[in-house]
């Protein structure tokens, strides 16, 4: 055991010192930013159609994001999601945020040495196909994330408070929910994780074969999160010298982190389907 621990940390310091994680992690966090517009009118029209939208909400909003991502997010779910003029910044938006999980597919075919067969226009259609439906279940991550780990203590407490009038801090359903927030979180991420590590690659990759990477990945991302969400807590409505300028600057850091992490984790799914760490195992024996 403690060899095979050994075994995975040489082989995720060598990963780490490849040309490409200096450039991918970047290129993929850039993307997951353009993300937050389609992220953030999805989680508005729950807002409107759940009738959220308080001054209490507001008021979280507010003081837990940028106050020009706020603006956006208050604005949207005042909205009509049936609104023209909505789905045509949408649309576009879905669209080049794409590119990310686009990305996501020439980086694990590079990482897996996969070469393209057939028809390029034909294949170029369905990994762009492919990309919309990774962007969705990363959309539907990232908003797990948002409600559940980084915001979920706030917003149970303000429905909880609408709909009891009381403070539920020592509420049982409060108390099992604090209780089950990160395990479910982990289980849910793993999961949907393993889903996006299948279908990257243009090359068949069986389920069992993800587990290292999407176990890692899984564990780093709620690790990252709670850090965020202890922030958001107790730093980010404190008034600083950089004002808003922090809140945005930990939002960033923290997406960037996201994509650092999940770019290992596909570096180390590939690493065991190359051998390597058997590789490495057999050299230290």
């Amino acid at each position: 055991m403690k060899n095979k621990i050994k075994i995975f940390f040489k082989t995720l310091y060598e990963i780490v010192n490849r040309p490409e994680m200096e450039v991918l992690p970047g290129h993929l966090a850039f993307y997951f930013m353009m993300m937050l517009i389609p992220l953030l009118t999805l989680l508005g029209s729950i807002l409107t159609n759940f009738e959220l939208v308080s001054t209490s909400i507001s008021q979280v909003i507010y003081g837990h994001l940028p106050s020009s991502i706020a603006d956006i997010v208050i604005s949207v779910s005042r909205q009509d999601v049936s609104s023209l003029s909505l789905w045509i910044i949408l649309i576009p938006t879905l669209i080049l945020a794409s590119n990310g999980t686009y990305s996501m597919i020439i980086t694990s075919n590079s990482v897996y040495k996969v070469r393209p067969k057939g028809n390029v226009i034909l294949a170029y259609i369905k990994d762009r196909t492919k990309a919309f439906i990774m962007l969705v279940v990363l959309i539907f991550i990232f908003l797990f994330l948002i409600l559940v780990p980084t915001l979920g203590n706030v917003i149970f407490k303000i429905i909880g408070n609408i709909v009891t009038n009381e403070n539920i801090v020592n509420n049982t359903y409060y108390i099992l929910f604090k209780i089950l927030k990160y395990p479910v979180t982990f289980l849910f991420v793993f999961l949907s994780i393993k889903v996006l590590y299948v279908m990257a690659p243009d090359t068949k990759i069986k389920m069992k074969d993800t587990n290292i990477g999407a176990f890692f990945t899984s564990l780093t991302w709620v690790i990252v999160t709670l850090g965020y969400s202890y922030y958001i807590q107790y730093f980010s409505s404190y008034e600083t010298f950089y004002g808003g300028l922090s809140s945005l600057l930990f939002l960033m850091l923290w997406i960037y982190l996201l994509s650092y992490m999940f770019v290992l984790g596909i570096a180390l799914n590939a690493s065991k389907a190359r051998g390597e760490l058997q590789m490495i195992e057999e050299n230290d024996k």
